[in-house]
Protein backbone atom coordinates (compact mmCIF):
# COMPACT_ATOMS: atom_id res chain seq x y z
CA UNK A 1 0.00 0.00 0.00
CA UNK A 2 2.72 2.39 0.82
CA UNK A 3 4.21 2.78 -2.55
CA UNK A 4 1.00 3.12 -4.05
CA UNK A 5 0.15 6.05 -1.53
CA UNK A 6 3.64 7.58 -2.20
CA UNK A 7 3.24 7.57 -5.89
CA UNK A 8 -0.16 8.79 -6.33
CA UNK A 9 1.26 12.08 -3.79
CA UNK A 10 3.53 12.35 -5.75
CA UNK A 11 1.77 12.68 -8.72
CA UNK A 12 -1.57 13.82 -7.82
CA UNK A 13 -1.99 17.03 -9.08
CA UNK A 14 -0.31 16.10 -11.97
CA UNK A 15 -3.43 13.71 -12.34
CA UNK A 16 -6.27 16.48 -11.56
CA UNK A 17 -4.95 18.44 -13.77
CA UNK A 18 -4.92 16.52 -16.57
CA UNK A 19 -8.77 15.07 -15.53
CA UNK A 20 -9.77 18.95 -14.73
CA UNK A 21 -8.30 20.02 -18.19
CA UNK A 22 -10.84 17.01 -20.25
CA UNK A 23 -13.79 17.32 -18.01
CA UNK A 24 -14.76 20.78 -17.53
CA UNK A 25 -17.23 20.69 -15.15
CA UNK A 26 -15.50 20.46 -11.69
CA UNK A 27 -18.02 18.55 -9.40
CA UNK A 28 -17.95 16.27 -12.56
CA UNK A 29 -14.19 16.34 -12.91
CA UNK A 30 -14.01 15.45 -8.90
CA UNK A 31 -16.29 12.69 -9.49
CA UNK A 32 -14.12 10.74 -11.89
CA UNK A 33 -10.65 11.58 -10.46
CA UNK A 34 -12.22 9.57 -7.07
CA UNK A 35 -12.85 7.11 -9.65
CA UNK A 36 -9.82 6.88 -11.50
CA UNK A 37 -8.23 6.85 -7.93
CA UNK A 38 -10.02 4.01 -7.28
CA UNK A 39 -9.46 2.17 -10.51
CA UNK A 40 -5.64 2.67 -10.02
CA UNK A 41 -5.96 1.08 -6.52
CA UNK A 42 -7.69 -1.85 -7.87
CA UNK A 43 -5.44 -2.08 -10.72
CA UNK A 44 -2.17 -1.18 -8.76
CA UNK A 45 -0.56 -5.15 -8.92
CA UNK A 46 -0.21 -4.88 -12.53
CA UNK A 47 1.65 -1.98 -12.09
CA UNK A 48 5.30 -2.55 -12.58
CA UNK A 49 7.61 -0.91 -9.75
CA UNK A 50 9.97 1.59 -11.23
CA UNK A 51 8.39 1.79 -14.57
CA UNK A 52 6.56 5.60 -15.59
CA UNK A 53 3.40 5.41 -13.12
CA UNK A 54 2.86 8.94 -14.65
CA UNK A 55 2.43 7.55 -17.78
CA UNK A 56 0.28 4.36 -16.44
CA UNK A 57 -1.92 6.20 -14.24
CA UNK A 58 -2.77 8.66 -17.49
CA UNK A 59 -3.37 5.66 -19.92
CA UNK A 60 -6.09 4.59 -16.83
CA UNK A 61 -7.51 8.05 -16.69
CA UNK A 62 -8.29 8.59 -20.21
CA UNK A 63 -10.20 5.14 -20.06
CA UNK A 64 -12.17 6.34 -17.15
CA UNK A 65 -12.64 10.02 -18.49
CA UNK A 66 -13.66 8.57 -21.97
CA UNK A 67 -16.05 5.74 -20.46
CA UNK A 68 -17.67 8.99 -18.30
CA UNK A 69 -18.20 10.80 -21.96
CA UNK A 70 -20.18 7.76 -23.20
CA UNK A 71 -22.26 7.84 -19.75
CA UNK A 72 -22.81 11.42 -20.47
CA UNK A 73 -23.65 10.90 -24.23
CA UNK A 74 -26.19 8.13 -23.45
CA UNK A 75 -27.76 10.16 -20.84
CA UNK A 76 -28.28 12.97 -23.73
CA UNK A 77 -25.62 15.04 -22.51
CA UNK A 78 -23.56 17.74 -24.20
CA UNK A 79 -19.81 16.97 -24.66
CA UNK A 80 -17.56 19.78 -25.46
CA UNK A 81 -14.98 17.43 -27.31
CA UNK A 82 -15.73 15.23 -29.78
CA UNK A 83 -13.96 11.31 -28.67
CA UNK A 84 -12.07 12.35 -31.78
CA UNK A 85 -10.55 15.65 -30.27
CA UNK A 86 -10.17 13.17 -26.89
CA UNK A 87 -8.27 10.73 -28.86
CA UNK A 88 -5.74 13.61 -30.28
CA UNK A 89 -5.39 15.16 -26.61
CA UNK A 90 -4.30 11.93 -25.67
CA UNK A 91 -1.83 11.30 -27.86
CA UNK A 92 0.27 14.42 -27.02
CA UNK A 93 3.23 14.94 -24.91
CA UNK A 94 2.33 15.28 -21.28
CA UNK A 95 4.46 17.62 -19.39
CA UNK A 96 6.22 15.87 -16.70
CA UNK A 97 5.42 16.47 -12.88
CA UNK A 98 8.17 18.76 -12.36
CA UNK A 99 7.39 20.81 -15.43
CA UNK A 100 3.71 21.35 -14.23
CA UNK A 101 5.48 22.27 -10.83
CA UNK A 102 7.16 24.96 -12.23
CA UNK A 103 4.49 26.28 -14.44
CA UNK A 104 2.20 25.99 -11.25
CA UNK A 105 5.32 28.34 -9.81
CA UNK A 106 4.96 30.42 -12.08
CA UNK A 107 1.18 31.02 -12.16
CA UNK A 108 1.49 31.91 -8.87
CA UNK A 109 3.68 34.76 -8.97
CA UNK A 110 2.14 35.77 -11.85
CA UNK A 111 -1.30 36.19 -10.16
CA UNK A 112 0.16 37.58 -7.53
CA UNK A 113 1.99 40.57 -9.28
CA UNK A 114 -1.13 41.29 -10.68
CA UNK A 115 -3.43 44.45 -9.87
CA UNK A 116 -5.92 43.69 -7.03
CA UNK A 117 -9.04 43.89 -9.30
CA UNK A 118 -7.33 41.31 -12.36
CA UNK A 119 -6.47 38.91 -9.78
CA UNK A 120 -10.33 39.18 -8.07
CA UNK A 121 -11.53 39.18 -11.75
CA UNK A 122 -8.94 36.00 -12.01
CA UNK A 123 -10.32 34.50 -9.28
CA UNK A 124 -13.97 34.54 -9.47
CA UNK A 125 -13.60 33.22 -12.59
CA UNK A 126 -10.99 30.29 -12.05
CA UNK A 127 -11.07 29.35 -8.34
CA UNK A 128 -14.98 30.55 -7.27
CA UNK A 129 -16.00 29.24 -11.01
CA UNK A 130 -18.21 32.39 -11.43
CA UNK A 131 -20.21 33.10 -14.84
CA UNK A 132 -19.17 36.62 -16.64
CA UNK A 133 -22.86 37.43 -16.05
CA UNK A 134 -22.18 36.71 -12.53
CA UNK A 135 -19.33 38.41 -12.24
CA UNK A 136 -20.63 41.56 -13.73
CA UNK A 137 -23.48 41.55 -10.92
CA UNK A 138 -20.58 40.85 -8.29
CA UNK A 139 -18.46 43.85 -9.24
CA UNK A 140 -21.04 46.30 -10.98
CA UNK A 141 -20.15 46.03 -14.02
CA UNK A 142 -22.28 45.09 -17.46
CA UNK A 143 -21.75 41.73 -18.70
CA UNK A 144 -19.93 43.33 -21.63
CA UNK A 145 -17.17 45.58 -19.38
CA UNK A 146 -17.08 42.22 -17.05
CA UNK A 147 -16.28 40.48 -20.50
CA UNK A 148 -13.53 42.96 -21.53
CA UNK A 149 -12.50 43.64 -17.67
CA UNK A 150 -11.67 40.03 -17.51
CA UNK A 151 -10.23 39.36 -20.92
CA UNK A 152 -7.61 42.17 -20.23
CA UNK A 153 -6.53 40.42 -16.75
CA UNK A 154 -6.53 37.02 -19.13
CA UNK A 155 -4.17 38.67 -21.64
CA UNK A 156 -1.80 40.15 -18.68
CA UNK A 157 -1.50 37.07 -16.80
CA UNK A 158 -0.36 35.32 -20.15
CA UNK A 159 1.80 38.03 -20.95
CA UNK A 160 3.48 37.41 -17.65
CA UNK A 161 3.57 33.52 -18.20
CA UNK A 162 5.07 33.75 -21.68
CA UNK A 163 8.34 36.24 -19.81
CA UNK A 164 8.73 32.83 -17.62
CA UNK A 165 7.11 34.67 -14.43
CA UNK A 166 10.49 37.43 -14.38
CA UNK A 167 9.37 40.81 -12.72
CA UNK A 168 10.69 42.86 -15.52
CA UNK A 169 9.82 46.05 -13.40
Amino acid sequence: MEPYVQLLAEHERYLSGYVYGMIPNSADAEDVLQDIKMALWREFEKFELGSNFGAWSRKVAFHRVMAFRKKKAIEGKRLIFSDACMEYLESQEVPTVGQVDGMSRRLSACIAKMKGVQRELIRLRYKEEFSIEEIAMKTGKTVAAAYRALSRSRLSLRECLNQGGRDEG
